[in-house]
């Protein structure tokens, strides 16, 4: 498009931003594939070593930090400090997936609560908004490939639709599991639970 015809130089500078925003977003989208396909094989290469899981909560806050800023959202950390054997940089993709879900789904301004913390013998990470909410008919399929709770924001909000299956795998792929719950117009709750 930028090269069917002589333009001013401004044309062709918001012709390769939009060039450059469609290849980030292919690549986005390409890497979210890879990963996917990862966890889909029998034993998925992760990377095993003992931390602190709050270190690891805390590097996702601090990655998140950008976009819960431009959002205007509060984030409230009650992080316990934890050791556990992980893979803390697939963990932690997992917890900016549910960090970053609640920051676009949710109006500016919301808050959200993040809590890491011993459950008996399981680990959660718990991340609770107090937005809009999630109807009950999509909860079952929150976690089905590209689904959208609402498709026509898919635009506006950017990503795949890949982010909670990834990081489903990725709790799956530690022996653990992702629950969620949510009450229309009170707002939603995504607990990570490790054994």
């Amino acid at each position: 498009m930028a090269l069917s015809r002589e333009r001013e130089a401004k044309a062709y500078r918001e012709a390769l931003e939009i060039c450059q925003r469609s290849a980030q977003r292919m690549k986005g989208l390409l890497g979210d594939l890879i990963d996917l396909s990862r966890y889909d094989t029998l034993e998925p290469d992760l990377r095993m070593r003992e931390c602190d899981l709050a270190e690891v909560v805390r590097e996702s806050l601090e990655f998140i930090s950008p976009l819960a800023t431009e959002r205007q959202v509060k984030v409230h950390p009650e992080i316990d400090s934890i050791v556990a054997r992980v893979d803390p940089i697939n963990l932690s993709h997992a917890f900016i997936n549910l960090l970053t879900n609640a920051i676009k789904h949710n109006p500016e301004g919301c808050e959200i609560r993040v809590t890491l913390k011993r459950a008996g013998r399981a680990i959660q990470f718990i991340v609770t908004d107090y937005g809009q909410g999630i109807p009950a008919e999509a909860i079952p399929h929150l976690f089905d490939r590209f689904y959208r709770v609402d498709r026509s924001r898919a635009r506006t909000t950017g990503g795949s639709g890949l982010g909670l299956s990834i990081a489903k795998a990725i709790a799956e792929a530690h022996g653990g599991s992702i629950d969620v719950s949510s009450t229309l117009g009170k707002g939603t709750t995504f607990t990570l639970s490790l054994p």
